[in-house]
């Protein structure tokens, strides 16, 4: 708008205080509307500005623009003039974009070494963290006493074991209704996993607050997901392999997850979006078949492919004993613990299922009629005497009191992968390869199928609520009700 600022010459120039030429008219109606410099943006007033006495005498015409020729020669002088200064600018450009290139190599180069510095300095404070939770508590002394079952906890179990049998007749069944379970459809669906590494390969839920639930995944870690908020809570990461196990303890803020890196974790919860990693059990030398909370509460179960299976004080951070035993001529591949506490169920990948009496630490029954292939999955109902178990092709319903033969069994052309109980012990949900269903537990009759399942359940649980939640190899969790 000046003719400061546009590079033409004023007519009548006057000069500011700051040193700056204007159109005398220009920079007066501009000061009448704004009384600062336009430059500076400093105050100014029109009196502030000095006139300049200039000659106006107009400079006589060169004497080569006084003939066509003259004026053709100018005209191609400053043609050549323009094309050399466009060529410059170009030079000029093509030098700036290299060096902008350059200059962006090197930014990237720098933000990759200090990722990877990060990720170094990451692994180095997990490694010492690892190291510090393998290191014992309460000195050796205390390691020797707690070491082994003792007297004292041989009654407790006993105890513990007697007071389960005679609330059993009291026990509270109710649950979802025949009616309501042949009418489940699924109402929610959440990605709560990695994308780079997909695939949810277990799920349980609080047994008191129905709308958490922690899924493991392949992508080594386990998700704490609010179902009520619809976001998840936290992501427990130490796991270097992926994570095929996961329960909530039923009374405190904790939960245990066991992987195929041959260890258990015990994960206290800080708030409810902080969980520490308060225990590692690895006795373990292979990986991880299952993960069981002992009714004491104090301490957990965990059966390994070594062929091997675990008692581990929770809150000692203490493995009591490891136990094996002559008659498991294969790997473990499922584990669960009998209602009444002093049976442990295990069930090999050659498919003979073996019960152990947990206080003495022996296998006290084989059951004769096993699984023609791996032990996928088994559960003991809560009325005491059935069980459930399955391979890849069957799921078989037993009856403990007299185990010679199943009582039913059906078989699936597909790949069986998972199946639970629900709490009250009447209903069963079978998931595996494009494959989730609902039965009778009482005698394996099917209540609805859900044939638009189109991965691969890894996991099925039922909430406090007798709803069903599942996991699938598709990284989602979902939700039956």
């Amino acid at each position: 708008m000046l003719c400061a600022l546009s590079g033409v010459e004023p007519k009548e120039p006057v000069v500011s205080r700051f040193g700056h030429i204007f159109e005398k008219t220009l920079i007066e109606k501009q000061l009448s509307q704004d009384p600062t410099c336009p430059i500076t943006k400093e105050p100014l007033s029109p009196e502030e500005l000095i006139p300049l006495k200039v000659n106006k005498a107009v400079q006589p015409r060169p004497a080569g623009g006084a003939s066509i020729p003259g004026l053709l020669q100018l005209l191609q002088n400053e043609w050549d003039a323009g094309i050399l200064e466009n060529f410059a600018l170009k030079k000029q450009l093509d030098s700036v974009r290299q060096e902008l290139a350059h200059a962006l190599y090197q930014h990237d180069a720098a933000c990759r070494v200090i990722a990877r510095l990060i990720k170094e300095r990451d692994e180095a404070r997990q490694a010492l963290a690892d190291l510090q939770l393998n290191q014992p508590r309460g000195g050796s002394n205390q390691m020797e006493i707690e070491q082994g079952f003792t007297t004292e906890l041989k009654a407790q179990l006993a105890q513990l074991s007697q007071q389960l049998s005679d609330a059993r007749p009291n026990r509270q069944t109710g649950g979802v209704s025949l009616e309501a379970l042949s009418g489940f459809k699924e109402k929610a669906s959440y990605s709560v996993h990695s994308s780079s590494q997909p695939g949810v390969l277990s799920v349980d839920v609080h047994p008191q607050l129905s709308y958490l639930t922690v899924s493991g995944g392949a992508d080594h870690s386990a998700v704490v997901f609010d179902s009520q908020k619809k976001q998840k809570l936290a992501t427990l990461t130490g796991h270097s392999q992926p994570v095929d196990h996961v329960k909530f303890h039923p009374t405190g803020s904790v939960i245990l997850t066991g992987s195929r890196d041959k260890t258990v974790r015990v994960w206290t919860a800080r708030d409810e979006s902080h969980f520490e990693n308060s225990g590692r059990l690895t006795a373990h030398s292979a990986a991880i078949s299952s993960v069981n909370v002992h009714p004491l509460h104090d301490y957990l179960i965990s059966t390994s492919m070594d062929r091997s299976w675990s008692f581990y004080n929770i809150h000692t951070d203490t493995n009591v004993v490891q136990v094996t035993d002559q008659a498991i001529n294969s790997a473990i591949s499922a584990g669960a613990i009998h209602p009444d506490c002093l049976l442990l169920v295990t069930g090999q990948s050659s498919g003979v299922i073996n019960l152990w009496d947990i206080s003495n630490q022996l296998v006290a029954l084989t059951i004769k009629s096993p699984h023609k292939t791996q032990v996928e999955a088994l559960q003991c109902s809560e009325n005491g005497y059935q069980m459930v178990s399955c391979d890849a092709h069957e799921v078989r319903l037993w009856d403990l009191r007299s185990s010679d033969a199943p009582i039913k069994s059906i078989s699936f052309d597909t790949t069986v992968k998972c199946l639970n109980l629900t709490n009250s012990g009447k209903f069963l949900a079978v998931g595996g390869t494009k494959l989730l269903a609902t039965y009778q537990a009482k005698n394996l009759e099917l209540v609805s199928a859900f044939p638009e399942i189109a991965d691969t359940v890894t996991g099925v649980c039922w909430n406090h609520d007798s709803e069903l939640v599942v996991s699938s190899l598709d990284r989602t969790l979902r939700f039956y009700s």
